[in-house]
């Protein structure tokens, strides 16, 4: 893939949903019929987005797709998670999607690079949005997985994807035979993968045509 073409997805799979999220609580703003509380809140998540942006943009200036510079710092995962499906409530409230964040712990904390993994779920998140129709359910599940690693399971009750097509859901540029027909590039799993194995971790996809579409991510506590 050359370096417009590159672009051109970087673009497509990170910029639209957070400029919607943006328009849309800015919009509220323009109303002005949100009271003080409401609008600090609304204020925090365009502020969120715009820096979500921000480092998609400097990704797309700096145009090297091999070679991120990863931001390691202590996060709560489970505070990512959280973060994303706040921003992305809007979108799955109207469409009828019930998300859940599920963990029996308090915190779930790692070492990783924070808004490379909002990037990730934003990516998921997309991918079920295009692909759930009107109705259903998201699911996120973060756990600790022993002392040294982290669980992550993302499901979604949507379309599904032939199983014999899975194990080619993270290759660059490739979209399923069964959704030809809708919008995309074929990059947002790519990324998504990308940026698991960058943190030393494992993915893998489960899925079937009508049974939905799950991923699985283990990933190490720390990265050295």
């Amino acid at each position: 893939m050359d370096d417009v073409k590159w672009m051109r997805s970087l673009l497509s799979h990170n910029v639209r949903m957070p400029l919607s999220i943006i328009q849309g609580y800015g919009e509220l703003l323009e109303e002005g019929k949100l009271n003080d509380e409401k609008q600090k809140e609304v204020i925090t998540k365009i502020c969120g987005n715009i820096r979500y942006l921000s480092n998609i943009l400097k990704l797309v200036i700096d145009n090297d797709s091999t070679n991120i510079e990863y931001k390691y710092e202590i996060i709560d995962m489970l505070d990512v998670v959280r973060e994303v499906s706040k921003y992305m409530k809007d979108f799955t409230t109207k469409r009828g999607i019930k998300v859940s964040v599920i963990s029996q712990s308090a915190k779930v904390m790692v070492r990783a690079d924070r808004w490379q993994f909002i990037r990730l779920f934003y990516n998921l998140f997309e991918n079920s949005l295009k692909y759930m129709g009107k109705s259903g359910e998201i699911s996120v599940m973060v756990s600790e997985a022993g002392n040294d690693s982290v669980l992550i399971v993302y499901k979604d009750t949507g379309k599904g994807m032939p199983a014999a097509e899975v194990e080619h859901v993270f290759e660059r540029g490739y979209r399923s035979a069964t959704h030809m027909g809708e919008n995309g590039q074929g990059m947002g799993m790519y990324f998504v993968h990308q940026i698991i194995k960058d943190h030393g971790g494992d993915i893998s996809v489960i899925s079937d045509v009508g049974k939905g579409f799950s991923v699985r991510i283990l990933l190490p506590v720390s990265q050295e």
